[in-house]
């Protein structure tokens, strides 16, 4: 990703949380869904299904990849379209 949403999120919403409201906002700014969102490793759950990808609340079930960098500060969150 060269472009997206960058923001500062130290709430104590899980992960996905934080994801569906950026996915909100992405889409109300630029119109199409983000299908990648970079953390930090530090920021990801134990376990289970959403330490890949998430699955949004939305009509189309938007499908998230979740990637984990250490390029991504803590608490930072990174929400775009891969190849964009």
């Amino acid at each position: 990703m060269k472009s997206g949403l960058y923001w500062q999120d130290s709430s104590a919403l899980a992960l996905r949380d934080k994801i569906q409201q950026g996915a909100t906002c992405y889409y109300q700014k630029y119109g199409t869904m983000p299908d990648t969102v970079q953390v930090n490793p530090h920021q990801m759950p134990v376990s289970g299904a959403e330490r890949r990808q998430v699955v949004l609340n939305t009509p189309a079930h938007a499908v998230i990849a979740i990637v984990e960098t250490i390029r991504v500060p803590g608490n930072i969150i990174w929400l775009g379209e891969a190849g964009k």
